[in-house]
């Protein structure tokens, strides 16, 4: 089975779609983790980009709570790109 190329440059997405890819890389300093795999469709990237801004930055549960959860989450799904962004 064929696999999906990781989109890690605005070049890949259509002329449409680059101010998508300039907030994602803006607000997380580049193109990485599942973004690369959200840009295949570009409205999806941008709409998980602003809700996850908003459960981490803008949410009312205290910000231990939310690195916490992060965390939690990460290492059950055994997944590690929380835990490097949150403690790099």
């Amino acid at each position: 089975m064929a696999r999906l190329p990781s989109i890690t440059s605005k070049d890949q997405v259509a002329a449409k779609d680059h101010a998508i890819v300039d907030g994602i890389v803006q607000s997380r300093g580049a193109l990485q983790g599942p973004f690369t795999m959200f840009l295949h469709c570009p409205e999806l990237a941008g709409r998980l980009a602003h809700l996850g801004a908003f459960v981490r930055f803008e949410g009312s549960l205290d910000m231990r709570v939310r690195v916490l959860a992060a965390m939690t989450d990460s290492s059950s799904s055994r997944g590690r790109s929380a835990i490097t962004a949150c403690c790099p």
